[in-house]
């Protein structure tokens, strides 16, 4: 997921430096083997950085009921995408899911 949120944050942001950066880490951090969730945690503070605090920003997420991995994870998603949204008042979301069954309530509770 936050692979293709980077990507289409790449083509608006074109020239940002501090993006670039933080991407080449996480590049770097592959590159030499490292655990997959200290590469993906690189992903999302690139993505963290990308946001601007001087734009409006709107992120799209469709399909979470079809992740593959679980209600957990589905859930582990949603808590950082909020976190992450509400560190920038510019910035909203919107999810698009068929129910997740276990994780329904927890869900609610983060996006009201």
């Amino acid at each position: 997921v936050v692979k293709g949120l980077l990507l289409q944050m790449l083509q608006l942001n074109v020239g940002d430096n501090a993006l670039y950066k933080y991407l080449a880490k996480a590049y770097d951090l592959s590159i030499q083997g490292s655990a997959v969730s200290q590469v993906e945690n690189a992903l999302w503070d690139a993505f963290q950085i990308g946001l601007r605090h001087d734009r409006n920003h709107t992120i799209v997420i469709d399909g979470v009921d079809q992740l593959k991995s679980g209600d957990a994870d589905v859930l582990k998603l949603m808590e950082r995408v909020s976190a992450i949204a509400s560190k920038h008042n510019k910035t909203k979301c919107i999810v698009f899911s068929r129910p997740v069954s276990k994780a329904s309530s927890e869900l609610r509770q983060i996006f009201h």
